[in-house]
């Protein structure tokens, strides 16, 4: 992935793991429910906090990695990278997400 200069008032570019957080939450929410989902980012003090909504009520399932990149390996990436993980129930019957990130 190419790395570009962040904007003076952005401050440091993120770190990789941010990017890869982002991709395989929402590739998740993409293959695994029906519907739309949303990504909502925030940077905390020494954070940055990836989170995606969406419509199911299934939680994630640590599957057992693939060897030939079949599938399997986003779960256990976000939770090696992620320092908290936090998911929460929406009343309508949806979950978001939340995997925060070093900064």
């Amino acid at each position: 992935m190419p790395s570009w200069p962040a904007p003076p008032a952005c401050g440091p570019p993120p770190r990789p793991g941010a990017w890869t957080t982002c991709s395989e939450l929402v590739a998740n929410a993409i293959r695994h429910t029906d519907g739309p989902c949303a990504l909502h980012l925030e940077l905390q003090d020494d954070s940055i906090d990836v989170c995606v909504a969406d419509r199911s009520p299934r939680l994630p399932q640590l599957r057992t990695p693939g060897t030939d990149g079949t599938g399997g390996w986003g779960w256990f990436v976000i939770k090696r990278l992620a320092t908290r993980i936090h998911i929460k129930a929406m009343p309508d019957g949806g979950k978001t997400i939340c995997a925060a990130l070093p900064w």
